[in-house]
């Protein structure tokens, strides 16, 4: 009976990352993808852990308490003496602003600890992004994270930019690392021509999209290709999805409309790799 609903068991997501307090129209809500990474699989019932950095302030405590009211494991959270929790000023068109946003700031100073060990071999996914990298520290600690949770599918959400909005050379170099280490990747088309150099106008249309994907992505097991800007020409705005090492899948198909949430795809995407990898269960997606 136990074989039988196997699917039925809550897996654990440990996402780690950069965090913050995201001040909004509506009120305060737990910010960057660690965060809600975290929050969707609680949500759909799983077991839900973050790794992150935050200061010894108000705003911490109000992160820290909005993620374990919502269920998320918070064990790992790291609180720093010195250095503010990240304040983003979220506006109705959903852009945001930092307000901690001075290198270093406390999600800058990420620092191996045995809960985070603990974390990474326990997880049966490990969801990661390009946030916090804008610091060497946490970008090693990261990669650190990653190599002991080789067990976990590891799923990277490459759509979010640097905060200075460019791919500098040691940002680029670990984009490609994290398309080698991942089994499962969502990316957006302005980190994606950063990493094959491709113009612009090559990645207008999801069929040109999806072969400069094709070149950086060979070890990823299934790929979530971002819609590019509709006020960059582009008309098709939706999300596809594909297995890049498949040499014979090169029409990648629809999932789901360009409003859908990345994280929440990834998340999804990756606890279903997890909950059944042998029926192609991501292959079955559809969120249109």
């Amino acid at each position: 009976m136990e074989a039988c609903h196997a699917w039925l068991r809550p897996r654990t997501l440990v996402a780690v990352g950069w965090l913050a307090v995201d001040e909004t129209p509506e009120g305060l809500r737990p910010g960057g993808v660690a965060a809600r990474a975290a929050v969707r699989a609680a949500t759909a019932g799983h077991r839900a852990g973050v790794i992150g950095r935050v200061g010894q302030d108000a705003d911490g405590q109000a992160l820290l308490g909005m993620l374990r009211d919502a269920g998320v494991d918070t064990a790992a959270v790291q609180q720093d003496p010195d250095l503010g929790t990240a304040v983003r000023r979220v506006r109705a068109d959903g852009s945001a602003d930092t307000r901690i946003d001075a290198l270093p700031a406390a999600p800058d100073m990420l620092q191996w600890d045995f809960d985070m060990e603990d974390a990474a071999r326990r997880a049966d996914v490990v969801v990661f992004s390009v946030e916090s990298w804008r610091s060497g520290q946490a970008r090693s600690e990261e990669r650190r994270l990653l190599d002991e949770a080789a067990a976990a599918v590891r799923a990277a959400d490459l759509v979010h930019r640097t905060p200075s909005g460019r791919c500098d050379d040691p940002v680029r170099d670990h984009l490609r690392w994290a398309m080698e280490a991942a089994a499962i990747a969502v990316i957006d088309p302005a980190v994606l021509s950063s990493l094959v150099h491709a113009p612009a106008d090559a990645l207008r249309d999801p069929a040109g999209r999806w072969a400069a994907a094709i070149r950086c992505a060979r070890s990823v097991d299934a790929l979530l290709l971002v819609p590019a800007d509709a006020a960059d020409g582009v008309t098709d705005t939706r999300w596809w999805l594909a297995d890049p090492k498949d040499a014979s899948d090169t029409s990648p198909r629809c999932i789901a409309a360009a409003d859908s949430d990345p994280t929440d795809l990834l998340v999804d995407a990756a606890l279903a790799m997890v909950i059944d990898p042998t029926a192609e269960a991501v292959g079955s997606m559809t969120m249109a």
